[in-house]
């Protein structure tokens, strides 16, 4: 039961006519609140999604954090060294000068790019972090878009992750079409989608593999852009291939969740793009992603990213 109606009335006694019309009122009062239930109920669960989704972005945007600051004591000690290197050497001060200028060079440089990396995903955890307080209250970011470069988009994605790919011996490559037109697109929520096919190409890419970015143009289409992802990885069985990039993605990672994919699809869907998936085990994969170069005027609302 999900409540009760009590009648009071003192000048006469109820018939069945009275009883069929409050009847039909209880039901629709029923109704309403079943109703009611329900609708809260899917919030509830929508809410769910988005704190899913944003807690695996959250995770994958630590990643420069964490490889930024190991790095980072590693050039510190190599500063060091090249220090105490050049001071006892023995060599004529010009010398010593110069050694200590290119070490020093070379130190201002990599920290510089490593901060700046850091404090960038520490800046995008934050907006991220957010989003689960205002998804926490009911509220979700509104899907604002804006012409932009799609080119920079996809260089920053690789910028990074480079210090990943470095670790796993693993190669990014661009190939950037130069002549793409201004794209409309939601910056954080394309960065984020690019990031996770990235991410899941170099994982899935061995040792001495290579994982190239592209994008295009295709004159037959001038309304749109194409972006690739292709890695020189282990493929996917036709199960996972068939079920990638939907509602029942699943992942063949040790400890993944397959959720990666299901936000790179929510992300496209969400822009009135395509995506694409040619893969076999043994040679591959190819993911390619087919945008409008301006949005419609009823592109769906942000959710469940």
């Amino acid at each position: 039961p999900l409540g009760g109606i009590q009648i009071l009335n003192g000048s006469r006694e109820f018939d069945r006519r009275d009883l069929e019309v409050l009847e039909v009122l209880s039901g629709q009062a029923a109704t309403s609140l079943e109703t009611a239930r329900l609708v809260q109920r899917a919030r509830k669960a929508e809410i769910v999604d988005i704190i899913a989704d944003i807690s695996h972005d959250l995770k994958n945007m630590l990643v420069p954090i964490k490889t930024g600051t190991q790095t980072l004591g590693l050039v510190f000690d190599g500063l060091c060294t090249a220090i105490e290197s050049a001071c006892h050497s023995g060599e004529p001060d010009d010398s010593v000068r110069q050694v200590v200028e290119r070490a020093l060079t070379q130190a201002r440089r990599d920290f510089c790019w490593l901060l700046g990396s850091a404090l960038e995903s520490a800046d995008r955890m934050v907006a991220r972090t957010k989003e689960i307080v205002d998804a926490a209250h009911g509220e979700t970011a509104p899907f604002v878009v804006q012409e932009a470069d799609i080119n920079e988009s996809v260089a920053s994605v690789v910028e990074g992750l480079a210090l990943l790919t470095k670790g796993a011996k693993v190669e990014l490559r661009l190939a950037l079409d130069p002549s793409l037109p201004p794209v409309e697109f939601e910056p954080r929520q394309m960065h984020n989608a690019l990031f996770n096919l990235v991410y899941n190409a170099v994982e899935a890419s061995p040792a001495g593999g290579a994982v190239t970015l592209r994008t295009r143009y295709c004159p037959d289409h001038p309304d749109e852009v194409v972006v690739e992802v292709e890695d020189t990885g282990h493929g996917m069985p036709a199960h996972v291939r068939e079920r990638a990039f939907t509602e029942e993605a699943i992942t063949t990672k040790q400890g993944g969740t397959g959720l990666g994919t299901r936000i790179v699809a929510s992300v496209v869907r969400r822009h009135a793009g395509s995506l694409a998936v040619d893969s076999e085990e043994g040679r591959g994969t190819t993911v390619s992603i087919r945008l409008p170069t301006t949005q419609p005027n009823d592109s769906p609302p942000a959710s469940g990213c």
